[in-house]
């Protein structure tokens, strides 16, 4: 039986899940697989949600041991604001591309579910939802073709603004979120990885020491970022004065629950040898030279359990430790590619849209777990040792 001719099971709760209720009779969810974590919401049996522990590491006020999911409650609060959060998108882009995206994108697989697959489209609803909120748009467009070749993708999103003295303001939006190994049990064993491009000798270096300390060694995902990069190059052209092309990427689900977008961000800014900082090495590793003409700036994140059960992106921007878990890049290249007084109002627009800024350069090239409560002197040597690793085995431009 297809769920659209079953009772919807939280019709009880229909005033705050109309959205959710509506699309539930229509039948775009009826190729579902019951395991999708949309239909077992729905039905308030999230038992187990995959990545819980590194979601809940990310949370503002959470402490190891002290939280525990309610899977009835969470279920109920993740379907009322998915509920709010798709009519949002609805209202805006229009029924039929939002039917679209729920029918063939959100489910993750239909009949082949795969749970990663549904996070990044899930990431993709939170960036759209936190962009609606942002202005007072004129005009929302769903994967816009900015391309005249059909055979071109096009990006998730363009959000159309009147300015002042009858300029458009224009931001096109590309969300990627990666498919990590899932972290083993013993997520408490120390683990290393170096967030800079390291040689071949380098890594096998790093695989030794790590060996030798009974730490976890992983290599830094850079062909991941590499990957990302191109593809959002692909969907944009390149900018026109008011027009900011953006890339969002969901570093989540990672060996370090709370910080591992500083993964990325290491890989994309640190001084010696970053993508972004270094077109050498980017075009060495096969980034495309039309990145550093289109993109105008990349967000690194990493959602939280709350960001997840709101759809809110907001959450990013809060954590335990009062730090954010964002880092923005703006493309280098812009300096050169709009005179000066543009690239400054292009900053501050951009700034005041997107809510952030330019984050300053990495201060550590390494994100690295060890218990120091248990030994801080024997961690400050391991730390020490890493870096000389770092120092001897980076890649660099005179190498």
């Amino acid at each position: 039986m297809r769920y659209s001719e079953m009772e919807f099971p939280l019709a009880k709760f229909d005033i705050m899940l109309s959205s959710l209720h509506d699309i539930w009779e229509k039948g775009w969810l009826d190729e579902y697989s019951e395991d999708h974590f949309l239909i077992r919401a729905i039905r308030r049996e999230l038992h187990d949600i995959k990545a819980e522990r590194q979601l809940k590491n990310n949370r503002m006020f959470y402490y190891p041991g002290q939280f525990n999911i309610n899977s009835e409650d969470f279920s109920v609060n993740f379907c009322i604001n998915f509920s709010f959060a798709l009519g949002s998108l609805i209202e805006c882009f229009g029924e039929t591309s939002i039917k679209n995206f729920v029918v063939n994108q959100l489910s993750a697989g239909k009949s082949h579910y795969n749970e990663d697959t549904f996070y990044e489209a899930l990431s993709e609803v939170s960036i759209l939802r936190f962009f609606i909120g942002r202005a007072e748009w004129n005009q929302y467009l769903y994967e816009p073709a900015l391309h005249q070749s059909s055979n071109r993708k096009n990006p998730e999103a363009s959000f159309i603004l009147d300015y002042k003295d009858n300029r458009k303001i224009r931001f096109n939006i590309e969300v990627k979120s990666p498919k990590f190994l899932y972290v083993p049990d013993d997520i408490d064993k120390p683990t290393l990885i170096p967030a800079i491009l390291l040689s071949r000798e380098g890594r096998q270096k790093f695989k030794e020491f790590c060996d030798e300390n009974s730490i976890r060694y992983v290599n830094p995902r850079v062909m991941k970022l590499k990957d990302f990069i191109n593809s959002a190059a692909d969907k944009f052209t390149e900018p026109k004065e008011d027009e900011y092309n953006l890339l969002y990427i969901n570093w989540s689900y990672s060996e370090f629950p709370s910080d591992g977008f500083l993964e990325a961000w290491g890989l994309l800014m640190n001084p010696i040898n970053g993508l972004m900082t270094h077109e050498y090495f980017a075009q060495e590793i096969g980034i495309s030279e039309d990145a550093f003409k289109k993109i105008s700036a990349i967000i690194v994140y990493t959602e939280a359990l709350d960001g997840l059960m709101f759809s809110d992106f907001k959450d990013v921007w809060i954590r335990h430790g009062g730090s954010t878990c964002f880092r923005m890049i703006i493309n280098p290249n812009e300096k050169d590619i709009f005179t000066d007084d543009i690239y400054k109002r292009r900053l501050e627009i951009l700034g005041q849209v997107t809510a952030m800024y330019p984050s300053i350069d990495p201060m550590k090239y390494v994100l690295f777990s060890y218990h120091t409560r248990e030994n801080i002197d024997k961690s400050n040597t391991l730390i020490d040792d890493i870096y000389k690793l770092i120092e001897r085995y980076s890649l660099r431009e005179d190498s």
